[in-house]
């Protein structure tokens, strides 16, 4: 919390607005955010993705082991 609280304290001593400090603050606080729920949806997207491979996976080696079954034992 201090380093928020210096770098203002830097910025309005070198001509900056009081506006212009909070502008960069709120740009930077938004841009975290957006980050980190975009990486939580990406992360749910990858998982659902590899849920999905596994579930064809699964149904695939199911329906091969069944069509083995049906068919003659070779002479």
């Amino acid at each position: 919390m201090v380093a928020p609280i210096l770098t203002y304290n830097m910025l309005t001593d070198r001509g900056w607005s009081e506006f212009a400090a909070l502008l960069i603050y709120g740009f930077l606080v938004s841009l975290i955010v957006w980050t980190i729920r975009f990486s939580q949806r990406t992360q749910a997207e990858g998982e659902a993705r590899a849920a999905a491979l596994a579930a064809a996976s699964a149904e695939a080696s199911a329906s091969a082991s069944a069509a083995a079954e049906d068919r003659p034992a070779p002479a």
